[in-house]
């Protein structure tokens, strides 16, 4: 299962007209979107669901405070467990670093429970 579409690096390493500062937030987006869609499909609620695949029912509720940051290793680990426990009739979200999340439109902001 494919999850990601990446963005090429540029030369320099940089990646290509993403802006960093961006990434974290879209990364942040698609955590969200991807357990807003995982409660969905199985009747949970989201606190359920952080409980689940980070015994903190608070965790997607501090994923959603911008002003709170998380690593790398805690979005692979959380994507890993959505991986491995999503419904089999069910296709995952895929993440795009194509743009960045500050012009999603805004249903694409609601459905993943963020605003800004």
């Amino acid at each position: 299962m494919t999850i990601f579409q990446s963005t090429p690096l540029a030369n320099d390493g940089n990646f290509g007209n993403v802006n960093r500062m961006m990434i974290e937030h879209d990364l942040r987006l698609y955590l969200l979107q991807v357990a807003n869609q995982y409660a969905g499909a199985t009747d949970a609620a989201l606190s359920t669901v952080a409980r689940r695949c980070r015994n903190d029912s608070s965790f997607f509720k501090r994923i959603a405070d911008p002003s709170q940051s998380f690593t790398v290793k805690t979005f692979d680990e959380v994507i890993a467990w959505f991986r491995d426990n999503w419904p089999a009739d069910r296709e995952m979200p895929v993440l795009s670093l194509a743009g960045t999340g500050r012009g999603r439109p805004r249903a694409a902001r609601e459905e993943a429970g963020t605003h800004g």
